[in-house]
């Protein structure tokens, strides 16, 4: 068995992202491509922190990732990339009962690189994190209570502190549960928001191997629209996989209307996962409500605008 001070976290990783090959950010084009425009604010220093929020599966935890890998491409700025999954570095202390001066000093030695090195710091799940613990529980703190403590602390001190060379992003499907103090810390935020018809043409395009994708493409679109579905990207790569493996004949032999009804017999059942607008009423109020809120900027990823929230609350 290794000794304390040679273990290490797993699910806390610091790497170069050069080599991570593009398909795997393949299914987040509206969302990655779009939030390009903001790489260029970022290599010019006018990012420190983000905090980025949207529907589960709209590429939120991909985004930093693939941001990393455009800097060091396009602007050849060398950017690290430190990743921090918040609930997977918890179940990992819990379940291998991993001490908390492990935790400590995982997180010592990527402080040392950002001190040393341009880095993306990407905290994903960032709500499942504390600032202090509730004086209201009785007892002592649990060994999660107390890692969610740390992690929370150290965020926050990676937050105020404001590297040069460092930007910090957070991650979350559910904002209103981010620490205030930690949710007040943050410059800007991004809501990165669900599929668009542009990207449904492009994920059919590259799961489906027919001519004739976007006539197919367009079909899809308009039922979604007049059902008022709103897919995640995720959810319509599943449906083309869906598409591949019920169709016995080759696809071009079928015309869009056909293939449309082999959708649709994926999309009925899972209407569950569309309800995009019910997370949009309760989440985006609730964000700025918060009486700790003070981020001054609201990014819409999917037009690009960059708005004032004096003066545009959405």
């Amino acid at each position: 068995m290794c000794s304390p001070e040679s273990k290490t976290i797993s699910t806390i990783q610091f790497f170069i992202p050069d080599d991570i090959p593009d398909k795997k950010l393949f299914g987040y084009e509206q969302q990655i491509f779009a939030g390009l425009g903001i790489g260029k604010t970022v290599a010019d220093g006018q990012f420190r922190s983000v905090l980025i929020f949207g529907y589960p599966g709209t590429g939120k935890s991909t985004f930093p990732i693939f941001l990393a890998k455009h800097l060091n491409q396009v602007y050849n700025l060398r950017f690290h990339l430190a990743v921090l999954r918040c609930r997977q570095v918890l179940d990992e202390m819990i379940i291998n009962e991993i001490p908390l001066d492990v935790l400590h000093r995982n997180l010592a030695s990527i402080s040392r690189k950002m001190d040393s090195v341009n880095v993306i710091l990407c905290i994903d799940e960032i709500d499942q994190v504390d600032y202090s613990f509730n004086n209201s529980l009785m007892g002592e703190p649990t060994l999660h209570e107390r890692a969610q403590v740390v992690i929370g602390q150290w965020v926050l001190e990676n937050l105020r502190k404001r590297r040069k060379g460092t930007v910090v992003f957070g991650v979350s499907d559910r904002p209103h549960s981010v620490e205030p103090a930690i949710l007040s810390s943050f410059d800007t935020i991004i809501y990165f928001e669900p599929t668009d018809s542009k990207t449904v043409e492009e994920i059919i395009r590259q799961y489906l191997n027919i001519d004739h994708y976007k006539e197919v493409a367009s079909e899809l679109s308009l039922f979604l629209e007049k059902h008022r579905m709103r897919p995640i990207s995720a959810e319509i790569v599943a449906a083309c996989k869906y598409v591949n493996e019920n169709v016995k004949k080759n696809l071009n032999d079928l015309d869009d209307k056909e293939i449309l009804e082999i959708f649709i017999t994926y999309f009925c059942p899972c209407s569950a996962n569309m309800l995009v607008k019910d997370y949009e009423r309760e989440y985006i109020p609730l964000i700025y409500k918060s009486r700790y809120h003070t981020i001054p900027y609201w990014i819409n990823v999917k037009d690009q605008k960059t708005l004032n929230r004096t003066e545009n609350n959405p």
